[in-house]
């Protein structure tokens, strides 16, 4: 799955732009797999949770002296229409230049407690196509709700695919996490 994320990524990024965070038990299997590639590889000193690896991730970037937008993905999503995801983030990145995360938000067709994570109340098209700011983020809503969120139809699941720059992200662990910052 890493491996077609990555595949996936590439019309619009190369190889060497691309860096994979990964737990320490998936480096000599991730080794081998891009041992053909300029893929970066990442591995987390003690594996947490997302926020972690999006802060490990910005901390390198940053080290590096970059201050364009990242995207910040999981590799195990299905996607079937690539050329619509690449185009979503690139929409994405534009918005992020300006100092802001941007989450892309997925319009759900039936409610999945497993898969639904968090989702993003808001104008479903909107929020979409233009970019705009969520009312409200509900993190790991009930079946219940989440049947509701669908006959509304002004919800978003969350993709956990993050857009902004490096700055932008460590700034906000440091204001809302400020304990794992230091850390």
């Amino acid at each position: 799955m890493v491996v077609e994320t990555c595949d996936r990524m590439a019309p619009a990024f190369r190889d060497e732009e691309i860096i994979l965070v990964l737990g320490q038990e998936h480096v000599r299997e991730a080794t081998a797999l891009f041992r053909e590639r300029r893929v970066r590889l990442l591995a987390e000193p003690v594996g947490r949770n997302t926020a972690a690896c999006i802060g490990l991730a910005a901390i390198y970037v940053d080290h590096l002296e970059s201050s364009d937008p990242v995207v910040f993905l999981p590799a195990d999503h299905y996607v079937s229409n690539p050329g619509a995801l690449l185009e979503s983030i690139r929409h994405a990145a534009e918005i992020a230049a300006a100092g802001v995360i941007v989450t892309l938000g997925i319009v759900p067709t039936r409610p999945r407690r497993l898969r639904v994570h968090s989702v993003v109340r808001g104008a479903a098209g909107l929020l979409e196509a233009e970019g705009l700011q969520g009312e409200a983020f509900v993190e790991k809503p009930s079946l219940e709700k989440a049947k509701q969120y669908v006959v509304r139809g002004d919800y978003l699941w969350n993709a956990g695919i993050f857009v902004a720059t490096p700055q932008t992200i460590l700034k906000e662990i440091e204001l809302h996490l400020p304990g794992f910052m230091k850390a």
